[in-house]
């Protein structure tokens, strides 16, 4: 499933991901600009209707370009995060996240798990 908050426009973006794979595509029409916080709330709910094992996010976003709203999310939902993953594997009822700046491996169990900067710099320079 994926879900994208937006104009009516933003349903091509839905197309795309149906087109991908995905199941299914939810669209919460908004013509408002809407902050990282108040996407993270909406996406709490759509998560609390829909109990997802998994979420997955966009790196940052291409209006203002932040990186806020997963953190944000995972800090709603009380789930760990992973964040910068350049690959995900799913086996054995875990999730591996490579991490993208130095390309570590964190193994985690049932949701993505994030680690520190300097946590994950740390595990770089041991693996």
């Amino acid at each position: 499933m994926v879900v994208s908050i937006g104009p009516q426009q933003a349903q091509e973006t839905l197309r795309t991901a149906l087109a991908m794979g995905a199941d299914r595509g939810i669209l919460i029409k908004t013509d408002d600009n809407v902050e990282p916080l108040a996407v993270a709330k909406i996406l709490e709910k759509v998560i609390g209707e829909e109990s997802p094992e998994l979420v997955i996010l966009g790196k940052q976003a291409i209006d203002d370009d932040s990186n806020q709203t997963g953190q944000m999310l995972a800090a709603l939902l009380g789930w760990p995060q992973g964040t910068f993953a350049s690959e995900v594997i799913l086996e054995d009822g875990k999730i591996n996240v490579t991490r993208e700046p130095c390309r570590c491996r964190h193994l985690r169990s049932s949701r993505p798990t994030s680690a520190s900067t300097s946590r994950a710099m740390r595990l770089c320079r041991t693996s």
